[in-house]
Protein backbone atom coordinates (compact mmCIF):
# COMPACT_ATOMS: atom_id res chain seq x y z
CA UNK A 1 0.00 0.00 0.00
CA UNK A 2 2.98 2.52 0.90
CA UNK A 3 4.89 4.53 -2.53
CA UNK A 4 7.87 5.83 -1.45
CA UNK A 5 6.11 9.07 -0.73
CA UNK A 6 4.04 7.34 2.32
CA UNK A 7 6.94 5.94 3.65
CA UNK A 8 8.44 10.15 3.50
CA UNK A 9 5.25 10.70 5.15
CA UNK A 10 5.42 8.00 7.65
CA UNK A 11 8.98 9.28 8.72
CA UNK A 12 7.95 12.63 9.38
CA UNK A 13 4.56 11.35 11.38
CA UNK A 14 6.96 9.67 13.66
CA UNK A 15 8.58 12.18 14.48
CA UNK A 16 5.90 14.32 15.29
CA UNK A 17 5.36 11.60 17.54
CA UNK A 18 8.41 11.89 19.31
CA UNK A 19 7.00 15.14 20.80
CA UNK A 20 3.23 14.01 21.18
CA UNK A 21 0.87 16.07 23.22
CA UNK A 22 -2.60 15.69 21.71
CA UNK A 23 -4.22 12.50 19.75
CA UNK A 24 -2.67 12.20 16.15
CA UNK A 25 -4.89 11.40 13.04
CA UNK A 26 -3.24 10.75 9.64
CA UNK A 27 -4.94 10.49 6.41
CA UNK A 28 -2.36 9.73 3.05
CA UNK A 29 -3.55 9.41 -0.26
CA UNK A 30 -1.79 8.01 -3.06
CA UNK A 31 -0.40 9.85 -6.19
CA UNK A 32 -3.47 9.25 -7.78
CA UNK A 33 -5.65 11.05 -4.96
CA UNK A 34 -7.25 7.86 -4.20
CA UNK A 35 -6.99 7.33 -0.37
CA UNK A 36 -3.73 5.26 0.84
CA UNK A 37 -4.04 5.08 4.72
CA UNK A 38 -6.07 6.32 7.59
CA UNK A 39 -4.60 6.18 11.15
CA UNK A 40 -4.06 7.66 14.89
CA UNK A 41 -2.08 7.30 18.08
CA UNK A 42 -3.16 8.56 21.57
CA UNK A 43 -0.57 8.74 23.86
CA UNK A 44 1.88 7.09 21.60
CA UNK A 45 -0.38 4.20 20.95
CA UNK A 46 -1.95 3.08 18.09
CA UNK A 47 -5.84 3.72 18.36
CA UNK A 48 -9.22 3.88 16.15
CA UNK A 49 -9.80 1.73 13.28
CA UNK A 50 -7.05 1.76 10.73
CA UNK A 51 -8.24 1.77 7.36
CA UNK A 52 -5.62 1.23 3.79
CA UNK A 53 -6.56 1.20 0.15
CA UNK A 54 -4.66 0.11 -2.72
CA UNK A 55 -3.99 2.09 -5.40
CA UNK A 56 -7.04 1.16 -6.89
CA UNK A 57 -9.02 2.53 -4.01
CA UNK A 58 -10.09 -1.18 -2.85
CA UNK A 59 -9.77 -1.68 0.74
CA UNK A 60 -6.41 -3.44 1.82
CA UNK A 61 -7.73 -3.49 5.53
CA UNK A 62 -9.28 -2.60 8.43
CA UNK A 63 -7.91 -3.06 11.41
CA UNK A 64 -9.61 -1.47 15.05
CA UNK A 65 -6.99 -0.80 18.02
CA UNK A 66 -7.82 0.05 21.73
CA UNK A 67 -5.10 1.18 23.80
CA UNK A 68 -2.15 0.14 21.61
CA UNK A 69 -3.33 -3.38 20.86
CA UNK A 70 -5.39 -5.00 17.87
CA UNK A 71 -8.84 -5.39 18.81
CA UNK A 72 -11.98 -6.44 17.18
CA UNK A 73 -13.15 -7.89 13.71
CA UNK A 74 -9.74 -7.71 11.50
CA UNK A 75 -10.37 -7.66 7.56
CA UNK A 76 -7.64 -8.17 5.25
CA UNK A 77 -8.45 -7.69 1.47
CA UNK A 78 -7.49 -8.66 -2.04
CA UNK A 79 -6.19 -5.84 -4.84
CA UNK A 80 -9.16 -6.91 -6.51
CA UNK A 81 -12.04 -6.23 -3.14
CA UNK A 82 -12.43 -9.78 -2.59
CA UNK A 83 -12.07 -10.60 1.28
CA UNK A 84 -8.22 -12.67 1.86
CA UNK A 85 -8.93 -13.48 5.65
CA UNK A 86 -10.71 -12.29 9.00
CA UNK A 87 -11.03 -12.65 12.25
CA UNK A 88 -11.07 -11.53 15.71
CA UNK A 89 -8.21 -10.30 18.19
CA UNK A 90 -8.69 -9.96 21.44
CA UNK A 91 -5.92 -7.85 23.88
CA UNK A 92 -3.80 -7.92 20.56
CA UNK A 93 -3.89 -12.06 20.33
CA UNK A 94 -5.79 -14.29 17.64
CA UNK A 95 -9.18 -15.49 18.96
CA UNK A 96 -11.97 -17.76 17.73
CA UNK A 97 -12.50 -18.35 14.28
CA UNK A 98 -10.37 -16.83 11.40
CA UNK A 99 -10.73 -17.74 8.01
CA UNK A 100 -8.91 -17.49 5.17
CA UNK A 101 -10.01 -17.07 1.31
CA UNK A 102 -9.07 -17.53 -2.38
CA UNK A 103 -8.16 -14.46 -4.97
CA UNK A 104 -11.47 -15.85 -6.11
CA UNK A 105 -13.54 -15.45 -3.20
CA UNK A 106 -13.99 -19.13 -2.18
CA UNK A 107 -12.99 -20.24 1.35
CA UNK A 108 -9.00 -21.91 1.44
CA UNK A 109 -8.95 -22.52 5.48
CA UNK A 110 -10.42 -22.01 8.42
CA UNK A 111 -9.30 -22.38 11.85
CA UNK A 112 -9.86 -21.32 15.59
CA UNK A 113 -6.98 -19.62 17.55
CA UNK A 114 -7.23 -19.36 21.92
CA UNK A 115 -5.01 -16.04 22.90
CA UNK A 116 -3.45 -16.45 19.84
CA UNK A 117 -2.79 -19.84 19.71
CA UNK A 118 -3.89 -22.66 17.77
CA UNK A 119 -4.71 -25.74 20.41
CA UNK A 120 -3.15 -28.95 20.10
CA UNK A 121 -6.48 -31.08 20.24
CA UNK A 122 -9.77 -30.64 18.33
CA UNK A 123 -9.04 -27.78 17.06
CA UNK A 124 -11.01 -27.86 14.00
CA UNK A 125 -8.48 -26.81 11.52
CA UNK A 126 -8.90 -27.04 8.23
CA UNK A 127 -4.72 -26.63 7.64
Amino acid sequence: VCSSDLKNQHVMIKAALASQKAPVHSLFSHQNGEPAVSYGFDNFKRVGTWIAHYENGKLSYVVPFTDGKKEGLQKYYFDNGQLRKEGNYVDDKKQGVWKYYYHDGKTEKAGSYVMGKRPVYGSGFLF
